[in-house]
């Protein structure tokens, strides 16, 4: 199925609810707003539904000052991070040396930074927005990294001769860019062509059943034909089926 806009598909919707009044934007009228509405959960119920393949991208994470040095933060847009890397290069050799950064759950990072002596002239202690303090090595690259609020990273170590925080620019990540949604006759969805069609009759399934008071059949079964034909002939779909969590596909990867 082609692509459709936002007006597009409220306007198949609402076609089929009144038998043929065709409205020219999707705030016309009090139906066409609720068909908006639930054309725009429909939507995330896909997005949330399995990790996309067309969603993931590579992105940095943002610095930000001398007074947490090494916590940075995700953009708001990113979600399930994949991995991270840092530029841990110091001198000579390669250009850059982008290192994996290893994940490490709150209390086990927890207990490896508050085994360290914050007397000793290599070790910084920093309070957190929480207000817990964190014993970061200052003269080492990270090793790695933690999160207490699933946007703020905190990694265990940095070096104050060569940056007085991590930065940006040495930053490499990976993960799934959540998509946003622009209440627009014109907003197209991001999603693969061939999900429209599950978009357009998923909606108009709940439309019927939430405005009419009665199911829609005919869209039920093409909801259910979409979905059996990505389970069995997508291989997007097909190899990310054991998919899990960032936070315990991390945990898995670490012990």
């Amino acid at each position: 199925m082609a692509r459709m806009t936002l007006l597009e598909m409220v306007r198949n919707i609402h076609l089929d609810l009144t038998e043929g009044e065709y409205i020219f934007t999707i705030n016309q009228n009090m139906l066409s707003t609720h068909i908006t509405e639930i054309i725009r959960t429909s939507y995330f119920d896909i997005i949330d539904s399995r990790e996309w393949p067309h969603l993931l991208k590579s992105f940095q994470l943002t610095e930000t000052s001398a007074s947490t040095p090494t916590h940075m933060t995700l953009p708001t847009t990113k979600t399930n991070l994949h991995y991270v890397k840092y530029n841990t290069k110091t001198s000579g050799g390669a250009a850059n040396q982008f290192t994996l950064i290893k994940y490490l759950p709150p209390q086990r990072f927890m207990n490896l930074v508050d085994a360290r002596d914050s007397t000793l002239g290599t070790v910084t202690s920093i309070t957190d927005s929480s207000g817990i303090l964190i014993n970061i090595t200052n003269n080492a690259a990270p090793t790695y990294y933690t999160s207490f609020d699933e946007q703020t990273i905190i990694f265990d170590s940095y070096i104050v001769a060569l940056e007085s925080y991590l930065v940006t620019t040495k930053t490499q990540c990976y993960g799934m860019i959540y998509p946003t949604f622009t209440e627009s006759d014109t907003f197209y969805f991001d999603l693969p062509p061939e999900m429209f069609n599950l978009l357009l009759h998923e909606s108009k399934s709940k439309a019927f059943l939430t405005l009419k008071g009665v199911p829609n059949i005919k869209s039920d079964l093409i909801v259910e034909t979409i979905l059996s034909k990505l389970d069995t002939d997508s291989w997007k779909i097909r190899k990310n089926k054991n998919y899990q969590s960032r936070r315990t596909r991390m945990d898995n990867n670490n012990g």
